[in-house]
């Protein structure tokens, strides 16, 4: 696995528990494991993060700063131009 993207709401369970499910049963080192919400600010406000999400990204920012968002977590060195 490179990278879990994931919501905070997910049709079939949450998702910090699925983050807690993939950060303690995998077998990597390290996962990035990334949230797309749009609430991040009331949630930072609220220190309502869990520590086994690794980064949160504001989605009314679009798909392309997402996609730039991504790389950054999977290929540093190809994010910077």
């Amino acid at each position: 696995i490179a990278a879990v993207i994931t919501a905070y709401e997910i049709s079939d369970m949450d998702g910090v528990d699925l983050a807690k499910y993939v950060r303690h049963g995998s077998p990597q080192a390290y996962i990035p494991i990334i949230v797309v919400s749009g609430d991040v600010n009331s949630r930072m406000q609220n220190r309502e993060f869990s520590s086994e999400i690794t980064d949160c990204f504001d989605k009314s920012l679009g798909p392309e700063a997402l996609s730039a968002f991504i790389r950054g977590y999977i290929r540093p060195d190809l994010s910077s131009g």
